[in-house]
């Protein structure tokens, strides 16, 4: 198989940046200065330029430098690479000026060139990405993937994984496929086995009767969280039972730990090896671990990450769970500042929707309603889980401002969702103290093979940490729902509830 130059294969982040917000980069970085001698320059090395140009979101340099090149009457009589490389990089133009089909048209002119070159599958993906046509993008992953599967971490960016799951998460038909295909792949999340995928994988995989390949999946699964999930729930009974190496979801952590912290060690300034490691260590309760495990990024800003997306979003999460540690280590004060400042890494200079989410939720339980309704006055590209989330901080605000009709409207919009975007209607009824309802609303996610893992989940038992004062409130109001023989019951006829040690992030 033909490749790109190593710039070129950063691409795939900068076609994803379009996806989310298009155009952001090219907006502020200027076209490099095309010097007199670039006429000159072979072919290839204009390439070089134009790709390089690409991945920084230079569209006006792009244009510039493609022009020459395909205005240079060496083009005619260069290889089938070079010309295939051209029409990639004009496909590339098309995409960014949300020309879709003349991005496709001019992709498989690319291939036409010369069938070896990888490159024009893994933009064809994103071309359809960018259109928001998940089933077409998941396809031509799969089918980029078959012809190699090669460098997949790299080629195929985790916001753009997120992405097409996310929107096939209705349409097994789509999901499961891709789901198989990236795991096949060995695809990694920022050099990471992204095992919640895997997870997921196997509830589509058990749901549809495949034993074989959710035996090969369950076998791969051996990270903490992930494990605890197939533990829980008794369809994975007999491919946990069938496996090699029986491991508790404690000495995963264990080894998962001890795994994280060499990797960070031998890369103390990389975060995709850093970020994973302080997850893991809030997760074992290891919360001056965390801070220092976090230390170098605790005055990081937003200028840092200016051109990578990814980083800034690894940023945003490596604050928020040093937030969480310094706030069950007491230091409550330091936590909001920490959280505040994970806010501030969004895309596009708006504000990270998940931390500022989480500060709102904070915020409302903390007996602050004014401050938490005024931090979603301009929460701008929520998911609908985001938007349920959004809606428990409302239920709880409104409550303690004893204003009937904003807790009956926030219940209302959670009531008429579907799924895990549902998930928050059980803390609004535990915040309402209508439990009889809690319970109900119990009984039936755990009956639905698509919540039901994720409600195992919450009502596991695990170690202790402080709560804020309402959170402290839902929280026994839900251990006397679990009390309730019917849903005790619930529990026994599709999982278990056990106890666990550890101290997952709520």
């Amino acid at each position: 198989m033909q490749r790109c130059p190593s710039a070129r294969l950063l691409l795939p982040l900068l076609l994803l940046c379009l996806v989310i917000a298009p155009a952001a980069a090219a907006a502020t970085l200027p076209a490099p200065k095309l010097t007199g001698a670039m006429p000159e320059a072979t072919l290839d090395t204009q390439l070089d330029a134009a790709w390089e140009a690409a991945r920084r979101g230079d569209s006006v340099g792009v244009q510039a430098l493609l022009q020459r090149v395909l205005h240079d009457p060496r083009l005619a009589r260069s290889s089938n690479a070079l010309q295939g490389q051209a029409a990639g990089l004009a496909a590339w133009l098309a995409i960014e000026e949300g020309r879709t089909e003349d991005a496709l048209r001019l992709l498989q002119q690319a291939q036409d060139f010369s069938p070896d070159l990888t490159f024009p599958l893994d933009i064809r993906v994103l071309a359809f990405a960018r259109a928001d046509r998940p089933v077409e993008s998941a396809r031509a992953v799969r089918e980029a993937l078959a012809m190699t599967a090669d460098e997949a971490g790299t080629r195929f960016s985790p916001a753009l994984v997120r992405y097409l799951t996310q929107a096939l998460r209705d349409n097994d038909a789509a999901l499961q496929p891709l789901l198989l295909a990236l795991f096949e792949a060995r695809w990694t999340e920022n050099q990471q086995d992204p095992q919640q995928l895997w997870v997921w994988l196997t509830e589509l995989q058990v749901e549809s009767g495949h034993a074989d390949a959710l035996q090969r999946t369950v076998a791969r699964i051996d990270q903490p969280e992930p494990l605890l999930y197939l533990d829980i729930d008794r369809r994975f009974d007999a491919a946990m039972a069938a496996r090699t190496d029986p491991l508790s979801v404690e000495a995963a952590l264990a080894r998962h730990v001890d795994r994280l912290r060499d990797a960070a060690q031998a890369h103390p300034a990389d975060l995709p090896h850093v970020q994973p490691l302080v997850s893991a260590l809030l997760l074992a309760g290891d919360h001056p671990g965390v801070l220092e495990a976090s230390a170098a990024w605790a005055t990081a800003t937003p200028e840092d990450y200016l051109y990578d997306p990814e980083a800034t979003d690894l940023v945003a999460w490596m604050l928020n769970t040093r937030a969480e540690a310094q706030r069950r280590l007491g230091q409550t004060e330091a936590a909001l500042a920490t959280l505040r400042r994970a806010m501030s890494f969004g895309v596009g200079g708006q504000p990270a929707v998940s931390q500022q989410l989480n500060l709102a939720l904070w915020l409302a339980d903390a007996q602050q309603p004014a401050q938490a309704l005024a931090l979603l006055a301009d929460l701008k590209g929520a998911s609908p889980y985001g938007e349920s989330v959004a809606d428990l901080v409302r239920v709880i605000a409104y409550q303690q401002l004893h204003d009937a009709q904003g807790v009956a409207r926030a219940t209302a919009a959670i009531a008429g969702r579907t799924g895990n975007d549902r998930q928050q209607y059980l803390h609004a009824m535990l915040a309402q103290g209508r439990l009889e309802e809690a319970a109900n609303d119990l009984i039936a996610r755990l009956r639905d093979p698509q919540t039901r893992q994720a409600c195992l989940r919450e009502v596991q038992q695990y170690g202790q940490i402080p709560l804020w004062p309402l959170a402290a409130e839902r929280h026994a109001r839900l251990l006397q729902v679990l009390q309730r023989d019917d849903v005790q019951a619930a529990i026994e006829d599709v999982g278990v509830r056990r106890r666990y040690a550890l101290f997952p992030f709520e």
